[in-house]
């Protein structure tokens, strides 16, 4: 465009831009000056206007689900500008730089956030806008890394606002599949959403009263924390199914989780009464890593939220510290919790403490919450229960149901009038306790009035034992063993210890040999028994033997280790003859091969003596 004599603003012509082009005295002569006028004008505009951001790409090491060191190719982020939209589509984004993100990043698509050594995003929703730091929901997924072990590896913090969790989901949101592989990440709720999680849900009708998303924490240092009805991971505040923790997996790591109130550590939000809030298609598993989950409210330090139901909660390794300082189990129920799963038990270092109101250690909370199914197999456990609660069991005022502990080592301690393992105070009980097959367990009441263990419990093989100790004499001494017909137990302390039963062990060795190390006797399964043999002139050793189980360390050496098995056993050295000379096998002479010494065959064994000459051909 340009303007004519009359000022008026015009269309250039193509033989008047052709002019301009070529700068010609026919151009400047058919309005040149015109245009370079209007180039101009027009040059400053050009200036002020936006331009496009140039993107910039990275690759860098980085870690994947399983540790191991991949390379990652992507979109470097250095600045807010970097992020124009407030959204980042499917892809890897490599943050380089250490800057704050005042709005909602919202993920769309299957995305790889990278934190690169040295580098912290900062991310904060609106004020006032109850949406997340980062927006994750249900049909996409974020994947969090950072590069191999570092002193300084990225960060990544994010506060969300109102209904909205830090990272996850929004009011009535339900949040997608959230994966933390590598990197610091700190991620606080909205008042009433989880850190990372599920935000507020209000709606029945809405999808999130039902279900909820997938929050896997393989590596990494993490720190969350909900608001006030939201867990630190997991579910958040809801009048329906909303507190729903969703499945929760964690198998590596260094993981702090805190309620900000009535929820969960790690699990269910709050639920208000009434409503449904059963948890029952949750799901929360640790199988490795340092998990640290704490509830300062009714809600379980790893389990349910208030009035909530309790996902089901399988450990299987690493090591768990969970507390709760209000009215909630440490492991199980939320104050009057629903039914739910159970906790099972297999592996790992678990203590847990309900440290404040009367939950149970692990069971129910308080209050009349419903029993719940406690099963362990493995590993080692410390549980102390709240005032009134059971170290196993119940709640003050709650029951217990079937406890079965088949292995590990266990220890449970009630509180203040409650037993080590039962329901809590103020309640009788018909559950069963079903008592080890394997390992040791500890049962100490809160009182001297209350019993150790209640029950009807049903004893295990004659290879245990169990004492009651009510005068502080050493379990097993002489006159404090009780049968295992007894039932119940009514005493301070009960102790359960597997008998290390004795079974016989022969050692012997065939003809040919003797045996120099380890002897014949009586030994528990499981002890280790050092052998030798040796061979006799003409012989050598072939193997060794057992009638009836075990294991050598080697069955070709003539010194080995022997593991004994659970019953009696003979083992045999085995000796074979070489061939040549004479030599004596069970009291008899056996014959050899002849030998031919000059014109004599001799014949061992036999005393034939025969002359023999030589045919000359």
């Amino acid at each position: 465009m340009h303007k004519d004599a009359s000022g008026s603003v015009g269309v250039l012509s193509e033989r008047e831009f052709v002019g301009l082009a070529g700068w010609g005295h026919a151009g400047l002569r058919r309005g040149g000056l015109g245009l370079l006028s209007a180039v101009l004008v027009l040059t400053p505009m050009l200036v002020g206007m936006p331009q496009a951001q140039a993107v910039t790409y990275d690759t860098v090491d980085c870690l994947d689900a399983a540790g191991v060191v991949s390379s990652c190719y992507g979109t470097v982020i250095a600045s807010a500008a970097d992020i124009p939209s407030g959204t980042l589509t499917a892809g890897t984004y490599i943050v380089e730089g250490t800057f704050a993100y005042s709005a909602t990043i919202t993920i769309s698509g299957d995305v790889r956030l990278v934190l690169a050594d040295g580098y912290t995003l900062t991310v904060t929703a609106t004020a006032g806008s109850d949406l997340p730091g980062v927006l994750v929901t249900d049909g996409n997924t974020l994947e969090i890394t950072s590069q191999p072990v570092s002193v300084n590896m990225g960060k990544l913090i994010v506060s969300g606002n109102g209904d909205g969790a830090g990272i996850g989901g929004g009011m009535d949101d339900v949040y997608g599949a959230i994966t933390i592989n590598g990197g610091a990440v700190k991620a606080t709720g909205g008042d009433s959403a989880a850190g990372i999680g599920a935000g507020q849900c209000v709606i029945m009708a809405d999808p999130c009263a039902s279900t909820q998303g997938v929050v896997m924490i393989n590596d990494g240092v993490v720190n969350a924390l909900g608001g006030f009805g939201g867990a630190g991971i997991g579910g958040g505040y809801g009048s329906y199914d909303s507190s729903a923790a969703g499945q929760v997996v964690i198998t590596g790591g260094t993981v702090t989780a805190s309620s900000g109130g009535v929820a969960a550590g790690i699990g269910g939000g709050r639920c208000l009464p009434g409503s449904t809030c059963l948890g029952s298609a949750d799901k929360i598993t640790i199988s490795g890593g340092k998990v640290t989950a704490t509830s300062v409210g009714g809600g379980a330090a790893i389990g349910g939220g208030v009035w909530g139901g309790v996902p089901a909660i399988e450990i299987s390794g690493g090591t768990v510290n969970a507390t709760n300082t209000g009215s909630g189990a440490g492991i199980g129920g939320g104050y009057q919790n629903k039914d739910g799963s159970g906790v099972t038990i297999s592996g790992g270092t678990v203590n847990v403490a309900a440290a404040g109101g009367g939950g149970a250690g692990i069971g129910s909370g308080s209050g009349g919450g419903q029993p719940l199914d406690v099963t362990i197999s493995g590993g080692s456990v410390n549980a102390t229960g709240g005032d009134g609660g059971a170290g196993i069991g119940g709640g003050d005022s709650s029951d217990s149901r079937t406890v079965t502990i088949s292995g590990g080592q266990v220890t449970a301690k009630g509180g203040p009038s409650a037993p080590g393992i039962g329901p809590g105070h103020g309640v009788s009980t018909t559950s069963a306790v079903t008592v080890m097959s394997s390992g040791m367990l500890v049962a100490a009441a809160g009182d001297n009035s209350t019993p150790a263990l209640v029950g009807p419990f049903t004893p295990p093989t004659s290879d245990y034992a169990y004492w009651t100790n009510t005068s502080n004499v050493a379990p097993g001494t002489a006159g404090t063993l009780v049968p295992p017909d007894s039932g119940f137990v009514n005493s301070d302390t009960f102790k359960f210890v597997k008998i290390a039963k004795a079974y016989d062990l022969t050692v012997q060795a065939t003809a040919g040999g003797s045996i120099t190390v380890g002897a014949s006797g009586a030994y528990a399964e499981g002890d280790k028994i050092s052998l030798g043999a040796k061979p006799a002139k003409g012989y050598k050793f072939v193997d060794w033997e057992s009638s009836d189980g075990g294991s050598f360390t080697s069955t070709s050496n003539t010194k080995t280790t022997f593991t004994m098995p659970g019953n009696s056993t003979t083992v045999t050295a085995v000796f074979k003859a070489t061939g040549g000379g004479s030599v004596e096998t069970g009291g008899r002479v056996a014959s050899q091969a002849p030998l031919w010494v000059g014109g004599l065959i001799l014949l061992a064994g036999i005393g034939l003596l025969a002359r023999h000459r030589w045919a000359r051909g």
